[in-house]
């Protein structure tokens, strides 16, 4: 059996001071089946476009050399970013094309599309686009990465919460992280960015359908088994093993 590290690593805050960016926060550290998600090797965040150079300075000094971007090409084309070219800057086609899908048009007239109440119907249909996501992940440069959306809280958060949920991660460590970025939405520095507060409009969605945040997160990953979505969309056994030593690069 391989040896794993029996305590959290050192680690800095999990939330991270970029200059201008409101939802940074370093995984490492949270608990997982093997031991521990190591410091530095998966970043989530929200849209990167407003950072400064001292924001990007910062982002590199943390060890980040991959960004991978889940928006879509309209939402680059408002906000676009300016990734300084040492840094690889991928773009996984998660939703790309698919505002005329008639279902998942559906999803957004019913205010799904903000929650987590689509996660589990996305990545039924979609698989090949969530495992294409954590493909990138897998196999990207040497140095940490930095997965991210416009909000950092529902792309961002399905990818996060299938591999949380793939690392062995329990209902709770996910649902804690997940609910961090509604926490940074209400901060003041996401308010002095303009980040408008959507929290009425998901918990209408969420009342519609006779659910909670919570339950719905936790409903998704109960649900979804993450090894299984991810093999039907061809990550491969390699691709997995990839993954494992980028994030748990304690166990030897």
């Amino acid at each position: 059996a391989p040896a794993v590290i029996a305590s959290p690593p050192m680690r800095s805050p999990r939330h991270l001071d970029w200059e201008l960016c409101w939802n940074a926060r370093d995984l490492g550290g949270l608990a997982v089946a093997a031991g521990f998600i190591q410091p530095g090797a998966l970043v989530r965040a929200s849209r990167l476009d407003a950072l400064t150079e001292k924001g990007w300075a910062a982002v590199w000094d943390h060890g980040v050399r991959t960004v991978i971007d889940l928006r879509t090409g309209w939402e680059r084309d408002q906000a676009p970013q300016r990734v300084p070219d040492a840094i690889d800057y991928v773009l996984p086609p998660l939703e790309e094309g698919l505002a005329d899908d008639p279902e998942f048009r559906d999803w957004m007239h019913t205010g799904w599309i903000g929650t987590p109440l689509y996660y589990a119907p996305f990545v039924r249909r979609w698989p090949e686009r969530v495992a294409s996501a954590v493909r990138t992940i897998a196999r990207a440069a040497p140095g940490g990465v930095v997965v991210h959306c416009s909000a950092g809280r529902d792309r961002t958060g399905m990818i996060t919460a299938m591999l949380l949920s793939l690392l062995g991660a329990d209902l709770a460590t996910i649902w804690e992280d997940y609910a961090l970025s509604d926490e940074r939405r209400r901060m003041p520095a996401a308010r002095a960015l303009g980040v408008a507060d959507s929290w009425a409009e998901a918990a209408s969605a969420l009342h519609a359908a006779g659910t909670t945040l919570r339950a719905a997160l936790c409903d998704f990953v109960g649900t979804t088994p993450s090894a299984e979505v991810l093999r039907a969309g061809g990550l491969s056994d390699a691709d997995l093993e990839a993954l494992r030593r980028r994030l748990l690069g304690a166990v030897r």
